[in-house]
């Protein structure tokens, strides 16, 4: 089927979504030079938005077929029409969204396409992404992306948007500001007394907490009816978990064999509560930390989604083949399996939230890559239905952070497809000639931990046994190489950029004299402002970012030799 020839087109389009007929008729613009009238009674070639239904029910299945000399493109939902013709345009073009303005839009002399029969939906029905560039539409919508965070609004077919709060919600639905001085029952019971604190829970025993929390998740769903879940979980928190443990709650905690049991009972409870008035939306919580054992007898219901949390986990090595030991004598990865597995077993809605990036140093060579595909099909094959992969979202860029973005919304929509075709895609797209030698870089950094067996989590600082002088120095010439076969000033300024990285993870193994590291110092600072890095951790920003490193790099007492 002849589309367009020498920049003309017989085909008119047709249908009722807007912004779906604009989308189209610019990337066949661009691709073929040809411009699309919209149809009329008696036009005879159509491509035509909308009008068929998918098997799957899902929000975010499509079709695309061919009839007889007509193009269909269409889905349950309007997304769903979007990201037919997004898939259209990737498979039978070319077409490429690298990141938020960096697309491949080849141009066609002639657009020929052969009879399609498409009817399918992407993997995970939640797929979120959470680094800064990812959240644009342009990237976003086109990669498939539909999570809280992506800046989606109803003309682009909305989002998975959630309520009270994206997660830690205990503090919003019961402020301790608000409530403690007159109803410190609400609040934890921690040895013998009811307490309050930043990492401190709430009393889930209590009926007056329950009603509250029932109150304030209608009130969500009632004032935004674009909010589909509403969160109920647990308070930032670390190994201990701060949770109440008054007789009643201890008593469930003990019977459950887990203090996810005291969660899961309370979020049945709102989830009952409202399933009736609201039969389309669901409540999240959290396996995380404390609460990551699955209970031994309660099962969530079916409109609860329980949010299972690799926090503890190493991510240098996919969880299936890790052996790392942590200083307790527990199997980082091996406890990890045996919840999830338990999990699968009684919840029909798990979602992940797995951690990409290093929080502390956002810069660091962060060798996960090769980790991400076999990690995202363990997920697939545990009943996972949707995963939330926390980059770096509060600013735009860390090592590798849009090869990461592009990388893991493929794997979201496909945890099976053939993922070193994807990333050579992207470094071949987004970084052109000088894409050969950071290709190899990355190979080396990734396969280096996975062979030698260094394991990292998401706090660790660069050190010497895995960025070895001899890898620092191979690294470097491969830097060089990148920045002479740089096409022009923009590929150059790009691949500088993914090099502060490397310079970075340097500052931590400068020898030299105070002075000479001081210089480095404040040159990549100098760096870091020109190429709009804004923090080096979490939570962070350059002054922040600075001080740690002055403290790390050249403290004022400390004469290196």
């Amino acid at each position: 089927m002849i589309l367009a020839i020498n920049g003309k087109t017989e085909y008119r389009i047709e249908g009722e979504y807007e912004f779906a007929i604009k989308e189209f008729c610019d990337l066949f613009n661009k691709l073929t030079g040809a411009v699309l009238e919209r149809a009329q009674e008696d036009s005879d070639k159509l491509i035509k938005l909308g009008g068929v239904k998918p098997k799957d029910k899902g929000e975010d299945a499509y079709v695309i077929r061919t009839e007889g000399d007509n193009l269909i493109l269409s889905g349950n939902t309007n997304r769903g029409i979007l990201y037919a013709i997004y898939t259209f345009f990737e498979r039978y073009a070319g077409c490429r969204w690298f990141t938020s303005d960096c697309e491949y839009v080849p141009r066609k002399d002639e657009f020929t396409i052969p009879e399609i029969n498409i009817d399918e939906s992407p993997f995970f029905w939640y797929r979120e992404t959470f680094y800064k560039d990812a959240f644009e539409p342009s990237f976003a919508l086109r990669n498939k992306l539909n999570g809280h965070h992506m800046q989606l609004e109803r003309e682009h077919g909305g989002k998975f948007e959630y309520g009270l709060g994206f997660v830690h919600t205990f503090h919003t639905i019961i402020p301790q500001e608000e409530y403690f001085k007159t109803h410190p029952e609400y609040f934890p019971m921690i040895d013998g007394e009811r307490t309050t604190g930043p990492h401190h829970q709430i009393c889930l025993s209590n009926p007056d907490v329950l009603k509250i929390t029932i109150e304030k998740v209608k009130k969500a769903f009632d004032e935004n009816p674009n909010v589909k879940i509403v969160s109920v979980s647990q308070n930032d928190t670390f190994e201990e978990g701060n949770q109440c443990r008054c007789d009643q709650c201890s008593a469930i905690e003990e019977e459950e064999g887990s203090p996810a049991g005291n969660v899961i009972r309370f979020v049945n409870s709102v989830a009952d509560a409202i399933k009736d008035e609201y039969p389309d939306k669901y409540i999240d919580t959290l396996a995380y930390r404390y609460t990551r054992k699955a209970p031994l007898k309660t099962k969530p219901r079916d409109n609860v989604i329980v949010r299972l949390c690799t926090i503890e986990c190493c991510f240098s090595h996919p969880i299936t083949t890790c052996d790392q030991v942590n200083d307790k004598g527990v199997h980082r990865n091996g406890s990890f399996i045996e919840d999830i597995v338990a999990w699968s077993k009684i919840a029909n809605n798990i979602f992940i939230w797995d951690y990409i990036v290093n929080f502390l140093n956002y810069l660091t060579p962060y060798p996960n890559l090769y980790a991400l595909q076999k990690n995202m099909q363990f997920f697939a094959e545990h009943n996972v239905k949707g995963v939330f992969s926390q980059g770096c979202g509060e600013i735009k860029f860390s090592e590798y952070a849009h090869l990461r973005a592009y990388v893991i919304a493929k794997l979201l929509e496909d945890p099976y497809c053939d993922v070193n075709l994807i990333i050579d895609e992207f470094m071949y797209g987004y970084y052109q000639n000088a894409a050969a030698p950071l290709r190899k870089y990355i190979d080396v950094l990734n396969k280096k931990a996975e062979e030698e067996n260094f394991h990292f989590g998401l706090y660790d600082d660069p050190n010497r046994d895995f960025l070895t002088k001899e890898f620092v120095d191979y690294a470097d010439s491969l830097f060089d190489m990148a920045e002479r076969m740089a096409d022009d000033e923009t590929i150059l300024y790009r691949v500088r950029r993914t090099r502060m990285s490397l310079r970075y993870a340097k500052l931590f193994l400068m020898d030299g004299s105070l002075e000479e590291r001081r210089r480095e110092l404040e040159k990549f600072f100098e760096d870091l402002r020109y190429f709009k890095i804004e923090s080096l951790l979490e939570r962070g920003n350059l002054d922040s970012s600075y001080e740690r490193m002055r403290q790390i790099v050249t403290p004022e007492d400390v004469e290196r030799k």
